[in-house]
This record gives structure tokens, sequence and C-alpha cells, in this order.
């Protein structure tokens, strides 16, 4: 694919299916709650 990130974090998926961002990663990347972000997956 060729992408390159800045930023790799591993995250936990909830019984719900929601991200849950460790927030020392939130407030790095300044995500806010009920904000949106791009996930890349593999």
């Amino acid at each position: 694919m060729g992408l390159k990130f800045s930023r790799v974090a591993v995250v936990r998926v909830d019984s719900k299916g929601r991200l849950v961002v460790p927030k020392r990663i939130r407030d790095k990347v300044g995500l806010r709650e009920g904000g949106f972000a791009k996930v890349y997956a593999r």
C-alpha cells in the first residue's frame, strides 16, 4: 500500500464495537469525545 504513518497505536475494541483509544494518544492527536478519526487497519 505504501502508506507511512507518523503515529501508530494499538487500540482495543469494546463489547459494543467501539474503538477505545488511550487518553495519551487522544491528547497527542487532538481527538475529542464525539470527534472523528481516520483509521487504517491491517
